[in-house]
């Protein structure tokens, strides 16, 4: 399913979720994009392609991920290129420009 600027995978359990976010897609018009991702339990962040920072304190680049333990703030993901975003339970974006 494609919401936004991303995909959010149809994983045959209730308890486990996968997006895809298209960094450059939520931008506006430089590449870089932001995105606020609400989080119901722990999750990771791996980036596919560019370079996204999580939370503005962690940079990743490709191949890297960052864990995120569980909080009642939403994760926030700023930077270029493609990451995926994977939690327990349903995942909320929003787009802050």
């Amino acid at each position: 399913e494609t919401s936004g600027h991303g995909t959010d995978f149809d994983v045959p359990i209730d308890d486990f979720r996968l997006l895809r976010l298209d960094m450059d897609a939520y931008g506006s018009g430089d590449g870089h994009g932001n995105v606020a991702v609400g989080v119901r339990g722990p999750l990771i962040v791996l980036c596919i392609k560019g370079g996204v920072r999580v939370d503005g304190n962690v940079s990743l680049s490709p191949g890297h991920a960052a864990f995120v333990p569980a909080r009642e703030q939403a994760v926030v993901v700023d930077g270029s290129g493609e990451v995926f975003v994977a939690a327990p339970g349903a995942l909320a974006t929003s787009t802050d420009r």
